[in-house]
């Protein structure tokens, strides 16, 4: 991939001395494409420091590399957009990646109707179960009423047999 952002780098620089500093910058994919270098030539220093503030040792889980990852990650995405507009100018591959955007724009539309439904099916389940749960609970404290109704009526009876009222 080095070899990639050195490639990248030539090319741009090619590309500012052939227009000019500022005719280049004006366009809005040339901003993208210094900052997809900056985020990888950033992410290898980052990796760089790392690796010699660690005493040369690879140990991917501490913050300096996590850090080093997430620019790398960012400047892919970012030289993946660039290659999506490569892709646009071209006559063949243009409206494929058009129809590509519409089918993932549809297929965006179905997952969140999914989880609108699927989400909307679990709040009725746990309405449902809350729901039987408090008409057991009401049918258990009615139940005990009853049976302490009952215990009360008894006593009243050994009450009346015991003391002949």
């Amino acid at each position: 991939m080095m070899v990639f952002v050195f490639g990248f780098v030539v090319v741009e620089c090619l590309e500012v001395h052939r227009q000019g500093l500022l005719l280049h910058y004006s366009k809005w994919w040339n901003v993208v494409d210094f900052f997809i270098i900056l985020t990888f030539v950033a992410a290898y220093v980052l990796w760089m420091v790392a690796w010699g503030a660690y005493d040369k040792q690879w140990k991917p889980r501490s913050r300096a590399f996590i850090a080093a990852d997430i620019l790398y990650a960012s400047a892919s995405v970012l030289a993946y957009f660039h290659l999506a507009h490569v892709f646009q100018v071209n006559s063949t591959l243009g409206p494929l990646q058009l129809s590509l955007y519409k089918m993932l724009k549809y297929v965006l539309k179905l997952l969140t109707s999914f989880c609108f439904t699927s989400r909307f099916s679990l709040v009725r389940q746990r309405y449902t179960r809350t729901t039987l749960q408090h008409r057991t609970s009401c049918e258990a404290r009615m139940r005990l009423s009853m049976i302490s109704h009952i215990r009360s009526r008894n006593m009243r009876k050994r009450f009346l047999v015991c003391f002949g009222c």
